[in-house]
């Protein structure tokens, strides 16, 4: 009966190790993964602000263009 215990004791033991393993390495995979999409985050973040920024340089410069238009067409 003792014998059959401590067997008992140790499978658990061993799979809560492999288990342990496993779970560091899905751990490990997971934050790396966070990390490759944190990075692809930050780029498209960075592509959108030069976009915007873009899109607002042409709108000033049509602002612009229209003012002079404008200014044209009254005299």
């Amino acid at each position: 009966m003792n014998q059959t215990l401590k067997q008992r004791k140790t499978i658990p033991n061993e799979l809560v190790a492999l288990r342990k393993n496993e779970i560091i390495d899905e751990y490990l995979s997971l934050k790396k993964q966070t990390a490759e999409m944190a990075a692809e985050i930050f780029i498209l973040t960075l592509r959108l602000l030069m976009l915007k920024l873009n899109n607002h340089a042409y709108s000033q410069r049509l602002g612009i263009f229209n003012c002079f238009h404008l200014i044209i067409l009254l005299f």
